[in-house]
């Protein structure tokens, strides 16, 4: 396989390599906590997994020179995972709002929820042309939601680490907002389009993150 000759394919390539050694460095750093709460502590590292995986596929399918048949074997297992990121991501919000219970009556359907969001995309995919339309929906209702959680436990019950969860939420909606507009290109040396730029965006939001999640566990 030869390297992609689109500059702007290479760096969404490069930001996705260095998203996923981000997502590696949060599983290993929340796990230095997994004794204060298992179960919290385990939902986020799964969060945290799967967009590993998800940035590493990723930064393949840019990278590379392949077919177009090809490049969509590689996109059907990064829909599965940021399915089943997005759907964790929810439960991760649920254990706040309402308990470790509750998270675990949840975890179940929305493992369901994440799995029908794949298998709706790889319908569509075949009757849609703009079917990353899906893909921006499924985000948009899980982000909204998280935003609205994590801004109530922020702003009403004042809970340890909310204040950072929103941030990152708030940055992940902007930056899901930059990638859907299609429309940014900037030159610093290389090139990088809309996708890059989520990525740097998603990066700073992932920080922010993972401060929250660790300020959370270690107040309980």
């Amino acid at each position: 396989m030869e390297f992609i000759s689109i500059p702007t394919e290479q760096t969404t390539a490069i930001t996705d390599a260095i998203m996923g050694v981000l997502a590696v460095a949060c599983i290993y750093y929340i796990g230095m906590f997994k004794e204060r709460n298992t179960y919290k502590t385990g939902i986020w590292q799964w969060v945290f997994i799967f967009l590993a995986v998800s940035a590493f596929i990723g930064a393949v399918a840019h990278g590379f020179e392949m077919s177009k048949g090809t490049n969509e074997l590689f996109w059907k297992p990064i829909t599965l995972f940021f399915g089943m990121m997005v759907a964790l991501f929810v439960v991760g919000v649920i254990y706040d709002l309402k308990g470790e219970t509750a998270a675990r009556k949840i975890l179940p359907i929305m493992v369901a929820i994440g799995i029908i969001f794949f298998v709706i995309v790889q319908v569509l995919s075949g009757y849609i042309e703009h079917y990353f339309i899906v893909f921006i929906a499924y985000e948009a209702i899980a982000m909204i939601f998280s935003l609205s959680a994590y801004a109530w436990l922020y702003l009403v019950k004042r809970k340890t680490g909310t204040g950072w969860m929103t941030l990152g939420i708030l940055l992940t909606i902007i930056g899901a907002v930059l990638q859907a507009s299609g429309a940014i290109h900037i030159t610093l040396i290389w090139e990088f389009d809309h996708n890059s730029v989520y990525h740097f965006v998603q990066m700073v939001a992932v920080l922010f993150l993972v401060r929250g999640i660790k300020k959370s566990v270690t107040s309980e």
